[in-house]
């Protein structure tokens, strides 16, 4: 067996405050109730934890608290070392284990001159803190259990207890819960302080077990039913229960537990040994990850002429919760104190903070200072126990007060995350907490929203209205302060319609400014005008009725384009402003030509546009194909023989006139067409004194014309092949037939028709009277009668 360590008295009692049964104060209270049968009466209580080393072994640790003045402790697996490991999800049968002797404390709370049972028979109390453990390995079920429960039982309770009924016959369970699928592996809570086993009859208690995490992770403390074999909770005795676990008178007196900081205060009211049962969580980001639990007996006593020390809270307040901002240093100071006459105090704390100091300073009644500056690692809720102890004798007076420094993160600047564009009226946000436990808070600064959670950093936020909304995300350092951080959440509309720059525009000079027509952009989406040919200065580019100035003549084209965010992509439309010159000339189809077959192709040459204004050539009769039926200057071909004309037309928009015309005639003549025939030489008797000329017909569009050369007539169709001439005079009338076949080699041809008239009353002849002439005269002189002209004589 281990050789018993006795701690150094009275400080001893300080470190470890566990009280124990002790069989003179239980025999006292047992002539109080009804006799019961004793049973391992040495069994005082424990608690149950466990120390991972590793690669899935953890070390089970049973602290198991003795009454020196009872039976031995247990020694082997079949006298109560036996504990059993299970998991409903990896190994539900589970396995057993032994527990084997590491240490033996003696930690009885008395003075230093009372002789201590559990080294001297003549000693009345004595206490033992005896600690068992073993390692068990889990690698058969690496990974896979956050369920594994470690239990522990033993038969039987003491007797003597008032607060269970029937306690002789119960067992002491203990049980802790295990997860072994982290990374890296998770050790228990552990308590550093023992548990105090006398109360003062009528005085206040105050007790707290010490607990500490290795792991820095958050515990939480609550008093739960005593339990019995298997983990059934016990009867409580009339007066009793788990969470009153103390008699007491209630009020101000009730059993009072601090479930952050684990101290528990009451005020005894009658002497009684009672079962005071503790559950310890531990948490990790808010999740469970473990429990243990304390199942401690207490004995409350007569204490005549002594009162238990007490310490205060903080620099002497009765607050025993403080906050630091991390990388600050803290200091405070915590004082002792005992109404009892020449009584002297030792202060002692359990090291729960191992990077903090705790200096005791001063007698009788000594003052502890605290100090600690720490760091953003160790941000959380940090727990020590100050115990103070008096030196009263037989048993010393003691207290134990639980105190929580809570470390909040050091004051980090907010992030509100990036600004957002969205295409409709929600936005999920992207706040930062950069450490866990603080409280973040989203608040609207303008605009709308409404908050799916206003803590949550990434919320979702509703509502927005159309444009900016700016939402400022505050978090709460506590003692550090409080930072916050804007974020700008742009909403667009889905429903902003696609750019429309709206109808061309035509213009004349002088005017050379317009107003465009866009459609309207809905805020945020913009829009913008730019300039994409020609000239123009646009006076508001994001106004979709700007005015645009400085137009050039010809076509001005501006583009449109409304940018609508997220919603998709930009969307473009143009718009022309046609600029008209009040200096463009009416409409000029220029000279009329004339072609020879079989020349059928000539060039147009319309009179110039001055842009945007524009003409057109159109056939009006004849036929033509246009090299380019908008250019002045076109070629036309296919021409047919004749008269082919061709229409000139100019728009020039807006401008006065408008729209002119002008026509030219193009004439191809035929190289076929008969030369000049007047016809032949008439003769006629007058009267009449008319006829009809007919020449030869020309072929179009060639054309002949009549002309008189000499005598009298009057042509009536000088340009008919076939015509009638009338008053003709008598004698010869000379007429000419003139065909003019244009460009042709026989461009020009004539001929001429001789219409004699004669006079009907024109004399008969009459050769005149016979005559005799005398030979040898070789003449004479006839003497006919004279004809009318043109009548002959012969």
């Amino acid at each position: 067996m281990a050789e018993h360590v006795r701690l150094s008295s009275p400080r001893r009692s300080f470190r470890t405050l566990v009280t124990r049964s002790l069989i003179p104060i239980a025999s006292a209270l047992a002539a109080l109730a009804p006799v019961r049968e004793a049973h391992a009466t040495h069994a005082m209580g424990g608690d149950l934890t466990y120390q991972c080393l590793g690669g899935n072994q953890y070390k089970i640790i049973l602290n198991f608290y003795r009454d020196c003045n009872g039976i031995a402790a247990p020694t082997n697996c079949n006298n109560g070392l036996q504990f059993h490991v299970a998991s409903p999800t990896c190994n539900p049968g589970g396995f057993d284990q032994c527990f084997a002797l590491e240490s033996v404390q003696v930690i009885t709370p008395i003075c230093a001159t009372e002789l201590d049972r559990c080294l001297n028979s003549g000693g009345t109390y004595g206490i033992e803190k005896y600690t068992f453990s073993k390692v068990i390995d889990l690698s058969a079920w690496a990974g896979c259990g956050s369920d594994w429960a470690i239990s522990w039982g033993l038969c039987c309770r003491n007797n003597a207890i008032t607060s269970l009924q029937n306690p002789g016959n119960q067992q002491l369970y203990l049980d802790t819960r295990l997860n072994n699928t982290f990374t890296p592996c998770n050790s228990s809570p552990v308590f550093l302080t023992n548990p105090t086993p006398f109360y003062c009859l009528g005085q206040s208690v105050s007790y707290n077990p010490g607990a500490f995490d290795p792991d820095g992770d958050s515990l939480d403390f609550a008093l739960i039913p005593a339990r019995g074999a298997n983990g059934a909770n016990l009867n409580y005795a009339n007066g009793y229960s788990a969470l009153q676990p103390v008699h007491n008178a209630g009020g101000a007196g009730s059993v009072q537990l601090d479930p952050v900081t684990g101290t528990m205060t009451v005020v005894p009211d009658i002497q009684q040994v009672a079962v005071v049962t503790y559950r310890v969580r531990e948490y990790r980001n808010g999740v469970q990850i473990g429990v243990i639990t304390r199942d401690v007996q207490v004995v409350v006593r007569t204490c005549p002429g002594n009162t238990a020390p007490t310490a205060s809270g903080i620099n002497g307040t009765n607050t025993y919760n403080v906050s630091v901002c991390a990388g600050n240093t803290l200091n405070f100071t915590v004082n002792s104190s005992d109404p009892n006459a020449g009584q002297s105090v030792t202060m002692t704390w359990n090291n729960g903070i191992p990077s903090a100091s705790f200096v005791v300073a001063g007698t009788p009644f000594p003052t502890g200072t605290f100090t600690w500056t720490p760091t953003p690692q160790q941000v959380g809720t940090h727990l020590f126990t100050v115990t103070v102890v008096d030196n009263s004798c037989p048993l010393v007076g003691t207290n134990a007060f639980g105190f929580t420094v809570q470390v909040t993160p050091p004051l980090t600047p907010a992030n509100a995350g990036p600004d957002q564009s969205v295409c409709g009226t929600s936005a999920t946000l992207a706040g930062v907490l950069p450490f866990p436990n603080l409280q973040g808070t989203w608040s609207v600064v303008s605009g709308s929203g409404t908050f799916s959670n206003p803590n949550s950093a990434t919320a979702t936020v509703s509502g927005l209205s159309p444009g900016q909304n700016i939402y400022q995300w505050s978090v709460n350092y506590q003692t550090c302060g409080v930072t916050t951080d804007q974020v700008v959440v742009t909403s667009y509309d889905p429903g902003q319609a696609a750019a429309n720059a709206g109808p061309d525009q035509s213009l004349c000079l002088p005017t050379n400014s317009a107003t465009l027509a866009g459609n309207t952009a809905t805020a945020p989406a913009v829009g913008t005008w730019t300039l994409v040919t020609g000239q123009g200065t646009i006076t508001n580019p994001n106004s979709a009725n700007s005015t645009v100035t400085g137009l050039g003549v010809g076509a001005n084209t501006f583009r449109w384009t409304i940018i609508n965010g997220p919603c998709g992509a930009p969307t473009t439309d143009q718009v022309t402003i046609f600029l008209y010159s009040n200096l463009q000339g009416v409409a000029n189809a220029g000279p009329d030509q004339q072609l020879c077959a079989p020349n059928q192709s000539t060039t147009l040459t319309g009179n110039p546009l001055i842009a945007p204004a524009t003409g057109q050539w159109t056939v009006v009769q004849g036929s033509g194909t246009f090299g380019n039926a908008n250019a002045p200057t076109t070629t036309v071909s296919g021409l047919a023989i004749g008269v082919n004309i061709f229409r000139w037309t100019v728009n020039n928009g807006p401008c006065t006139p408008s729209s002119t015309t002008d026509d030219v005639a193009v004439t191809v003549f035929d190289p076929n067409s008969p030369n000049a025939n007047a016809g032949p030489d008439v003769s006629i008797c007058s009267p009449p004194n008319n006829v009809t000329l007919t020449g030869s017909t020309p072929t179009a569009p060639a054309t002949g014309v009549w002309t008189l050369v000499s005598g009298s007539g009057t042509i009536v169709t000088p340009n008919s092949p076939s015509t009638q001439v009338t008053g003709l005079g008598l004698g010869g009338n000379v007429f000419r037939w003139t065909v003019n076949n244009g460009p042709c080699a026989n461009g020009s041809t004539n001929d001429q028709v001789t219409v004699t008239v004669y006079d009907s009353s024109s004399p008969a002849a009459n050769a005149g009277p016979d005559q005799w002439i005398c030979s040898p005269t070789p003449c004479t002189t006839l003497a006919g009668n004279t004809p009318t002209d043109p009548a002959t004589g012969q």
